[in-house]
């Protein structure tokens, strides 16, 4: 069975809250516009261990490769093909 977008996002939500409870930082972005998206949304994390959470998120299921935007101390782990509105 396909996983839907609305499934996708929740085990992106739910990588973040484990990164929390793990004593990381973690941010869920549910409207990124990433480089080239020309406003597009999608969504996407606020993290400093970005090898960690793409671990975390592959664990829960999500297949797709994330693309990546250094914030300066943290780091964007964003899904393009994830969005709410598709």
């Amino acid at each position: 069975m396909k996983m839907t977008n609305n499934v996708k996002r929740f085990k992106i939500a739910r990588a973040v809250q484990e990164m929390i409870d793990r004593g990381d930082y973690a941010s869920l972005q549910e409207d990124y516009s990433g480089r080239g998206m020309f406003g597009a949304t999608c969504c996407g994390a606020v993290v400093e261990d970005v090898d960690k959470f793409i671990k975390i998120v592959k664990k829960n299921g999500v297949k797709e490769n994330p693309l990546t935007d250094n914030m300066g101390m943290k780091y964007i782990v964003y899904y393009s093909t994830i969005s709410k509105d598709n």
